[in-house]
């Protein structure tokens, strides 16, 4: 009896019916996934509006997928709180934690739960910072080695 109630692709009755009740739960965690997508954005949209102003860099300056990074790394290492008082107070861009966002977009390297970790080498804002230099291994114009830098 028990192989006539399984259809040829292997459905059973029961896993059709667990199927069926899964359906909305599925398409709600899918709505909640959506959901969390957009807060991020929007969050890591806000960072990188804050970190411009710390740093002195437009938005388009600040790479999105830094932004990320840094953001998810500030929140792992348990310093959610510090950002929400530096979103909110003006004053606070004068915290340690302002500090330390600015030199991670500059250096490159963010903080982990395991220590510091390079994030970026050649995006790290201490080169066009500087003007004159550039990471080991990026080629500027041919030729623009031998030029004077601009005083």
């Amino acid at each position: 009896m028990r192989a006539h109630s399984r259809a040829r692709n292997g459905m059973t009755r029961r896993r059709f019916a667990a199927w069926a009740i899964g359906l909305p739960a599925a398409a709600t965690l899918g709505t909640v996934r959506a959901d969390a997508a957009a807060s991020d954005a929007q969050a890591v949209l806000d960072f990188r509006a804050r970190s411009a102003r710390l740093t002195g860099f437009s938005v388009d300056d600040l790479d999105v997928d830094l932004a990320s990074a840094l953001l998810r790394s500030l929140v792992a290492t348990g310093r959610g709180d510090e950002l929400r008082r530096l979103a909110s107070a003006p004053a606070a861009a004068h915290s340690a934690l302002a500090a330390d966002i600015v030199a991670a977009w500059y250096s490159g390297v963010h903080p982990s739960a395991s220590g510091p970790v390079v994030a970026t080498y050649d995006d790290a804002l201490v080169w066009p910072a500087l003007g004159f230099a550039q990471p080991r291994g990026v080629c500027g114009v041919p030729g623009s080695w031998a030029a004077r830098p601009a005083l």
